[in-house]
């Protein structure tokens, strides 16, 4: 066993220079700047940003402006973001573009600027006017310490580079009134002054092992020079160096040459094969600038910690090993120095990368109990077996961590033995994925499909909070997103917008970006809001997080019904009767409904769906069209509108027999989600026939009021029902003339050896008097209506059966009101000798019946002689011939 080492060394994992930062960084930056920001003197408002683009380029969808204030300043944005949409366009070089915030929206001073790309990375950053707000870029490339104004800074608030139209405007603001200049992106366009080199301070002298350096192309100013593209040659200050472009394999290398992506900055590995303080260069000979680096001490002997790249929120990593690690003896190299034996009280801490600051004041946990303080203090024990100790981590939150390991126990507290130091390197910690809660006053709003009973009005404030979260649905407020993306999707036609945070995100599917939504690794929203009807699914994924991806996490939210109805009157109908031009008083059609009615032109009610700022749900339509024909109540018509009795004061009473109308869809210039309900086009109308109706000819004024429109939703709970609002319509088809009549037939009498003819008039109330009745071509009589009564006459020469109804006996209908030619009622001659009374009586209508001798209503009744004469001269009295 190889003795305890007399030298042990820290052993440091790589930098994440290359990891977060760089994937927050968009490889145009140095391509496209803020430029300038105008400001007026009276209001403090910003009506417009200008940015400069420095390269030709193709801005595609999805790149924004955000801007926040600080939220202790109510006089500037109030802390809220304001997103702007940059246009989606080539641009050529030296172009501008203008963003009109002229609405208001953006105050200032106290705002700071974020520029980003179509999938979210940073591409330029502003603090603008000295108040820090919570925006702050994940690019490190984009100092966020810059504030304008300062000596050397960008002078964001001067004329207007690409816009002289607003030189006017400008120079009446607040800004400087002189020209700028235009404000080079980032890093741009600067000569390179030199390379900052961030090597690791300690390494161990293995083959296995490699230190970190992380090399920065400089500007004058000691930015970085985000455009840098140049070829860089590599040496040390110790023979045995070799240099590699990954932390683990591939080839040695001498030379590295930039792309853009690096956006001016690299991270490389060397090793060095013996203990020595070793120096790194870095040449750009085209340049003629050379650089060195500060020492990195390479040492034989030290702690290596097992690295974990990425670790679960609020779970428990596997068991990862501390390892005594360094030169066992120069025959066999490097290895486990297995007589690092027993307890050891070892400093444990841990440290916050992303978010550096830690606002959340989570703690690291290990082997499940202890909880690392965030600095070097507390000692915990670990047991070492072989020279090998087993701890796992646990942390309550999201982002990038890493453990520290440090042994200074006597005699390794430096004399006569160096401390022993590690640490995991970064640790990626990501949320289990996003949790997604909607909610109402009622509850959950986790519903989906047609028939979900989860429900919430069309443009009504819900809540909706997205969540980064644990396994368990624990919060983890550390998480900052890289390229947190929202898909809403719905299940009808049109897709509605869901107002959410400030952000109107439209339900087609597509992918929109929350990035700039969350704080404390959330976004809540107590007023959002959905435009239309159905339910919707949405998914939210953040792949660009560092170890993640997170997510996607999925959810189904609805039902969404319409806020309310809107009622329109589609057509007022049209009232008819089987007499066409008019109907009488208490006529009745068939299976004894009125004859009054609507059979060709019903009145049809409009029902138009709406959301909560009126606007039409188009996708009330198919199963999510759920208001049924029993949730149309049309009350009908009980007395006239307007015309009055005989009486002078009380409304002619109407009857109604209505039947349920019908409910079908219908679309209005092309747009569906309306409902259309047709009243039944068998209902049937009559006025009650009384001796207060008997009034001159008037015409039908009905009026169907509409009592109640309410979609009971399927579940017949009042909560949810979705009622028609404003003043509900009347319906009043077109009326037609009505009268009061009654059928007169004539007396007649001849010779008992011939038949006699019965003619027959309608006749109507004209107000003064009975008139005949012309429009009558629709009163249907034949010989099987009539009665023949001999029995007021029993005393002459006549008996029951000596005489019968002969015509007509198919069904004859009146013309002009009287019965035509030929058309009369035809009763037979009862023979010689049969001398005698007969009264024939036709059953009619009650609207034909009569009161004619002051005993009630009765059918109208004819007296017919047979066999009688004309004074003495015994000549028969001829019957008078219709027509003739």
């Amino acid at each position: 066993m190889v003795a305890k080492p007399a030298v042990l060394l820290v052993l440091f994992c790589v930098l994440i220079l290359p990891g977060r930062l760089m994937a927050a960084c968009s490889p145009y930056v140095g391509k496209v700047a803020i430029n300038e920001v105008l400001t007026t003197q009276a209001d403090r408002v910003t009506p417009f940003v200008e940015l400069f683009v420095a390269e030709a380029l193709e801005i595609k969808s999805g790149w924004r402006l955000i801007v926040q204030g600080n939220t202790s300043r109510p006089g500037n944005s109030g802390g809220a973001a304001v997103v702007k949409e940059v246009p989606a366009a080539t641009y050529p070089a030296g172009s501008y573009i203008l963003l009109d915030f002229s609405g208001g929206e953006l105050k200032t001073p106290g705002n700071d600027l974020l520029l980003s790309d179509d999938e979210g990375r940073d591409v330029d950053f502003l603090r603008f006017g000295g108040d820090e707000s919570p925006l702050t870029p994940s690019c490190d490339h984009l100092d966020s310490s810059r504030v304008p104004y300062q000596p050397g800074d960008r002078q964001v608030c001067s004329l207007p580079d690409g816009h002289p139209e607003l030189v006017d405007d400008w120079e009446a603001a607040s800004c400087v009134p002189s020209p700028g200049g235009s404000n080079q992106p980032v890093g741009a366009g600067c000569e390179l002054a030199g390379f900052e080199l961030m090597p690791d301070v300690t390494a161990l002298a293995c083959p296995d092992t490699r230190a970190a350096v992380g090399i920065r192309a400089l500007c004058d100013d000691g930015s970085t020079k985000t455009d840098y593209q140049g070829r860089i040659f590599l040496a040390s200050s110790e023979n045995g160096t070799r240099f590699f472009a990954e932390a683990s394999g591939g080839d040695a290398i001498a030379e590295y040459a930039f792309v853009p992506e690096d956006a001016g900055l690299a991270t490389l590995y060397f090793y060095h094969d013996d203990e020595a303080l070793v120096s790194v260069s870095v040449e750009d000979p085209d340049a003629g600038v050379l650089s060195w680096s500060e020492g990195t001490d390479f040492r034989a002997f030290g702690l290596r910690a097992e690295a974990l790249p990425s670790l679960a929120s609020c779970e428990a990593s596997p068991s990862l090993a501390l390892v005594a690690y360094g030169r066992l003896d120069q025959a066999s190299g490097c290895g486990v120095l297995e007589g690092f034996e027993g307890g050891k009280e070892l400093k444990i801490w841990s440290e916050y990368v992303l978010p550096a600051t830690n606002p959340s004041e989570s703690r690291v946990t290990i082997n499940g109990a202890a909880t690392l303080p965030a600095v070097e203090s507390s000692r915990y024990r670990l047991d070492f077996v072989n020279g090998r100790a087993l701890f796992n981590l646990s942390y309550p939150d999201a982002g990038r961590i890493r453990v520290r390991f440090k042994h200074d126990d006597s005699p390794y507290a430096g004399d006569p033995y160096a401390a022993m130091e590690a640490d995991t390197g970064p640790i990626d910690v990501v949320p289990a994925g996003f949790g997604i809660v909607a909610s109402n006053a009622a509850g959950s709003l986790h519903g989906e499909g047609p028939r979900a009973g989860t429900m919430q009005p069309a443009g009504l404030p819900f809540t909706l909070q997205i969540q980064a979260q644990c396994g368990d649905g624990t919060r983890t407020p550390n998480y900052q997103p890289v390229s947190a993306e929202l898909r809403v999707t719905q299940d009808q036609p049109r897709p509605g917008q869901l107002a959410f945070a400030g952000e109107t995100l439209v339900a087609d599917g597509r992918v929109q970006s929350i990035t700039a939504l969350f704080k404390e690794g959330a976004v809540s929203d107590a007023n959002t809001r959905y435009s239309e009807v159905g339910s919707l699914t949405l998914s939210v994924e953040d792949s660009g997080f560092p170890g993640g991806p997170v997510g996607p996490a999925g959810a189904a939210v609805g039902r969404f019904h319409p806020h309310y109805f809107e009622l329109e009157v589609a057509e007022a109908g049209v009232l008819e009767s089987p007499c066409d031009s008019f109907v009488y008083s208490g006529q009745l059609g068939a299976e004894s409904k009125g004859a009054l009615g609507y059979p060709t032109t019903p009145p049809l009610l409009r029902i138009v769906p709406r959301s909560a700022e009126g606007e039409l749900t188009v996708n009330y339509q198919g199963e999510y069209a759920t208001l049924t024909v029993d949730g149309v109540v049309v009350a009908p018509p009980l007395v006239d509108g307007a015309a009055l009795g005989a009486d002078g004061a009380s409304a002619l009473a109407i009857t109604a027999s209505m039947a349920q109308g019908s409910l079908t869809p219908a679309e209005v210039d092309g747009e569906a989600g309306y409902l259309d309900y047709r009243l039944n086009p068998a209902d049937g109308f009559y006025y009650v026939r009384d001796a207060n109706s008997r009034v001159a000819p008037f015409v039908s004024q009905l009026a169907f009021s509409v009592q109640e429109v309410r979609d009971f939703n399927g579940d017949g709970v009042n909560g949810n029902d979705v009622l028609a609002q404003g003043p509900l319509p009347t319906l009043a088809p077109a009326g037609v003339e009505v009268r009061f009549g009654r059928l007169r037939l004539a007396n007649a009498f001849g010779p008992e050896t011939e038949a006699l003819s019965v003619p027959l008039t309608a006749e109507y109330f004209d107000g003064s008097g009975f008139a005949l009745n012309r429009l009558d071509g629709c009163t249907v009589y034949r010989a099987g209506q009539a009665e023949l009564d001999h029995a007021p006459y029993g005393d002459d020469n006549l008996t029951p059966g000596d005489t019968e109804m002969l015509a007509p006996q198919a069904e004859t209908t009146l013309q002009g009101g009287v019965s035509a030619v030929g058309g009369a009622l035809q009763v037979a001659a009862p023979g010689e000798g049969r001398e005698g009374q007969v009264d024939l009586i036709l059953d009619v209508g009650a609207w034909l019946e009569f009161d004619w001798d002051g005993s009630g209503q009765r059918d109208p009744k004819a007296q017919l002689t047979f066999g009688r004469y004309r004074g003495h001269d015994r000549v028969i009295l001829w019957q008078e011939r219709l027509g003739q």
